[in-house]
Formats: C-alpha cells, structure tokens, sequence
C-alpha cells in the first residue's frame, strides 16, 4: 500500500525544524538532516512540511511503500521551536480497503472533472480541511480543530504536546503519481520502505478530549 503523509507545523513567527519523525507499527525511525528534511512546498509560507532529504526542493511530505493493505498507523513527529521541543502525535485510521492508496492530504479525495470519482467520506462533507487535517502548531486561536488533545505549556502559552486522530479513504495509488491534484509531490523513487510488524495497532481513547495545561 502506498502512503502519503505530511507532517506539518504552523507557525508564524517561530522558526521551527524537524528533530525525527516515528511512524508505528511499521518500525521507522526517521531523522530531521539526515533522512528528512523540512520545506514550505505551499503558498502560505508559514506552514512546515517534512520531507525526504533530496536535492533542496521543498516537496509536498513523503510517501511509505508497505509491504500489504494498512487498516492504522500512528506517527510522532518532534520539532524544535524557539529551542523548545513539541511534540505532534497522530494516530490514522483508513477506512476501507477498496484500493492501494491513502493521503492525509483531503485534495486528494475530491471528484475531478477529468473522471477521478468522489471519494469524500460522508462524515467529511463540507469539512474545512485546515481544522481537520493533522497540523502542529504553537498556539492555536480558531477554536475550530478537531479531534485533538492539547497540552500548553503555563510559561510560554504555546502547545508542546498535541494527539490528534484522523481518518482517511483509501484512494487510488495513481491519484498520488498525478500532478493534476498538487505539484510538488514526492517522486515514487523517494518512498521509504515499511513493514508491518506484529504489534497490534490501536487507536487512542482520549484524542477528543480538551486541552490540558501543564
């Protein structure tokens, strides 16, 4: 199966970079300057995206090659901000296995006119995707995200630990290889190699639950 992740920070006053990125149960441990590096593959520059450390080219988040059908994953992404560690933890689920291919990326879900059929859950009509897809950020005002548990730190006012869930349709591996949807894609070439292992995955109880402050 084919997967496409994009780990991501919001921040706009902050310079922020990855530290390293664990995605489970596939056993990856993935590292800012060596493995990864980071980008701003989008017109609002204060978005941070991982992605492989190839060439300079800020890319649009990776891909993982895995060895048969993923029903959830979860990822830990920590960053350095302001010399503050925070900390980004993602638990996925995919909700079907009609084909070989899932993104977090909500574009990617959407009816085209050059014939891609609609493969927009019901539960995600009319979602904002910037409230619902995975994103970390510092201090977060909208009131709006969903399906996050948040802890502030009393100090400095900003988030330094957040567990969110996410769903995603499974989708057309051939939807990722297009550049009709978004530029800036990472080639399939780039795809890191993963594995499932035997530990069972599970989804978080708690990740709907409000924020905390520490």
């Amino acid at each position: 199966m084919l997967l496409h992740l994009r780990p991501t920070m919001l921040s706009s006053e902050v310079f922020v970079d990855l530290i390293d990125l664990r995605i489970e149960p596939f056993g990856l441990y993935l590292r800012g300057g060596r493995e990864l590096m980071t980008g701003r593959p989008y017109p609002n520059k204060h978005y941070t995206v991982v992605c492989r450390k190839t060439g300079k080219k800020a890319i649009n988040g990776i891909f993982l090659k895995v060895n048969r059908q993923v029903e959830g994953f979860d990822y830990t992404a920590r960053w350095l901000a302001g010399g503050i560690v925070v900390t980004h933890r993602v638990s996925c689920s995919v909700l079907d296995q009609e084909f070989g291919a899932a993104s977090d990326d909500m574009m990617f879900w959407r009816a085209t006119s050059s014939g891609w059929e609609n493969r927009m859950p019901d539960g995600f009509r009319g979602a904002v995707p910037i409230y619902v897809e995975p994103v970390m950020q510092l201090v977060d005002t909208s009131g709006k995200r969903s399906s996050t548990l948040d802890v502030i730190d009393f100090k400095t006012g900003w988030i330094i630990d957040r567990t969110q869930v996410f769903a995603m349709p499974s989708i057309e591996p051939d939807r990722l290889l297009s550049s009709e949807f978004r530029p800036r894609m990472p080639a399939p070439e780039d795809a890191f190699e993963a594995r499932i292992s035997r530990r069972p995955w599970r989804m978080p109880s708690n990740a709907s639950q409000g924020p905390r402050i520490q």
